[in-house]
């Protein structure tokens, strides 16, 4: 790696645990080369500020942003990127990093000269896991193939080149996604239309998150399925027609429906590629009638 930096961007909201543990594990870090932490806490009575500042072996920066929403945090991120950053390291502050994580993700940037690098997260189930979640391969996020550009890249772990954000001036967080979810994704579509962006996925610059057991039921997936359709129906109305977007959230929840039902009648009980097809295509189908899905609502 060259003496340039990697600005390591963390956000943060009332999760100390998570928190400490993910700077535990960057602590831990090998052969990661220069880099420095940014935490952007969101919580304007800085409840992170004393974790955060304690001796972790390595740079470390504290700042809040005031104005609630995950967007707002993101864009004060950006706002700190200095000089002589070369990349911007999104993790989230639930995540724990793997020992080569930065330098796996350094190293593919510079085999393929991509301009976003994302890795994996590998999911840890709480022994209250429903079978029916392990079985049908539910929360667990899929592990792209080596150098894929397949999906779209998100925060939780992604390497982006400065020079991909520095060239398109005017790409910030939209924060009318702050409270819905879904900014990181609207982001990276837009960086990638510009044109000039490109972006590969990594098997090897792993990072992995303890699923809190509140999230192991049909609720939840239900609720975080329904929101990625609507985000992604928000995003495509933007880009095309309303009637688009209707047609094609009628089409995932008949193909949802009619996958789950032989998906059962096989024996196979539910299963994550034929079952979230219908709260997503629901939640397309809120967007077009102008309706968002709030997911991270605050008092």
């Amino acid at each position: 790696m060259s003496s340039n930096m990697a600005m390591i961007a963390i956000i943060t909201f009332k999760r100390p645990q998570g928190l400490e543990t993910l700077l535990a594990s960057i602590a831990a870090m090998e052969e990661a080369g220069p880099f420095r932490v940014v935490v952007v806490d969101n919580d304007p009575e800085e409840t992170a500020r004393e974790l955060v500042m304690r001796k972790w072996g390595f740079r470390v920066d504290y700042e809040t942003e005031p104005r609630a929403g995950i967007a707002a945090a993101r864009n004060r991120c950006l706002d700190l990127i200095a000089d002589d950053d070369e990349f911007v390291v999104f993790v989230d502050d639930d995540e724990e990093v793997s020992s080569c994580w930065l330098g796996e993700l350094v190293a593919a940037q510079r085999r393929t000269a991509a301009d976003v690098v994302g890795g994996p997260v590998i999911s840890r189930f709480p022994d209250c896991t429903p079978l029916w979640i392990r079985h049908g391969e539910f929360i667990q996020r899929k592990v792209l193939a080596e150098e894929s550009s397949d999906g779209i890249p998100a925060t939780n772990n992604t390497l982006v080149a400065v020079r991909a954000i520095r060239q398109n001036a005017n790409v910030r967080f939209n924060e009318q996604f702050s409270f819905t979810g879904g900014s990181d994704t609207e982001w990276f579509v837009r960086l990638i239309e510009s044109g000039e962006v490109r972006f590969v996925w990594t098997e090897r610059g792993v990072v992995y998150e303890d699923v809190e057991a509140a999230r192991v039921t049909f609720s939840w997936v239900w609720k975080r399925s329904a929101r990625a359709g609507n985000v992604l129906g928000r995003i495509r109305i933007e880009r095309g027609s309303r009637a688009r977007v209707f047609t094609g959230g009628l089409a995932r929840v008949a193909i949802g429906l009619a996958g789950t039902l032989l998906d059962l009648l096989r024996g196979r009980g539910l299963q994550r590629d034929s079952f979230v097809r219908i709260p997503t295509g629901i939640g397309m189908l809120q967007a077009v009638f102008g309706r968002a899905v709030v997911e991270y609502r605050r008092r």
